[in-house]
């Protein structure tokens, strides 16, 4: 009879161990992305964001800062299966001024990123401080379209 007690008391922590998994997977599921992002901020050298709304998984942020400099609205989705193959596809739109992309950003686990369906449009004057000459501004609209 002694052996009937401990039994009976292993089975009770099942229930909760359930529980402790069922609301683990839903906090993972709903997180929000300003919670997600206050998480790797500190990872996230040059970029910064503000105004974010949505979850981990579907969001958006109203304002991208890049080294200073405003990139507009990021929306993004953030696919879930394939980070448990330790890979990371995120399809996401960028809208700013004279600025207004969208495609798909994928992420390997040796951490090469692959810039897929890349469409759009830009200002060409986003090119200036890429280019380093500081007496060039180009002019005009730059059309994106790679369907890799």
């Amino acid at each position: 009879m002694s052996d009937a007690l401990p039994a009976r008391r292993r089975r009770r922590w099942w229930p909760w161990l359930l529980l402790l998994l069922a609301l683990l997977l839903v906090g993972v599921w709903t997180l929000p992305a300003s919670l997600a992002y206050r998480l790797i901020a500190d990872r996230l050298q040059d970029v910064a964001a503000a105004g974010l709304s949505g979850t981990l998984w579907e969001g958006r942020a109203s304002s991208l800062l890049v080294k200073g400099r405003d990139w507009g609205q990021l929306d993004w989705r953030l696919q879930r299966w394939p980070l448990l193959q330790g890979r990371t596809e995120v399809t996401a739109t960028l809208k700013g001024t004279g600025l207004d992309l969208n495609g798909q950003i994928d992420r390997a686990a040796d951490r090469a990123l692959q810039l897929r369906q890349v469409a759009g449009q830009l200002d060409a004057a986003w090119l200036g401080p890429a280019l380093g000459l500081p007496l060039f501004i180009p002019t005009g609209q730059i059309e994106l379209a790679l369907p890799l």
